[in-house]
């Protein structure tokens, strides 16, 4: 019997689509977390001014979004930024009265952290051209251009 020209296989591909499931399962996960929780996080704030006679209080509702704060004394050994750290610790060793680079302590860890920065950016093209045949003469060009 001839061997056959070519094989048929099923791939299991909803392996490839787990990092998309995970996204959008987490992201159903936090639109429950805010319908359940909803009144607490709109808070009421209210601006309180005054004319010396009589205060107006006018309220603002407002909906608390929450965000990581990194601190620019922790972070991931990766992020760490060598030339700040030797500085803190120098600055560290000087105030004790030796001063030098020894004994880096976890207080003069420093990390990078950075901010992102949108750049504006647009999907335009512009095309220079120059007639250079001859067949347009200064008279052509001032009538088409009135």
């Amino acid at each position: 019997m001839t061997e056959p020209l070519f094989i048929i296989s099923k791939e299991d591909w909803s392996l490839h689509r787990t990092g998309y499931q995970d996204q959008n399962r987490h992201q159903e996960k936090v639109r429950e977390a805010i319908k359940q929780n909803l009144p607490d996080l709109v808070t009421d704030e209210s601006i309180v001014m005054s004319n010396g006679k009589q205060v107006v209080k006018v309220p603002i509702k407002s909906l608390d979004e929450y965000r990581f704060r990194y601190n620019r004394k922790k972070g991931i050994m990766s992020n760490i930024d060598k030339k700040r750290t030797i500085l803190e610790n120098l600055r560290r060793n000087s105030k004790t009265g030796d001063p030098g680079i020894h004994g880096i302590s976890p207080g003069d860890l420093r990390f990078k952290t950075w901010d992102e920065i949108e750049k504006p950016h647009s999907n335009a093209l512009i095309i220079a051209m120059m007639d250079t045949s001859g067949s347009m003469g200064v008279s052509e060009i001032t009538k088409k251009s009135a």
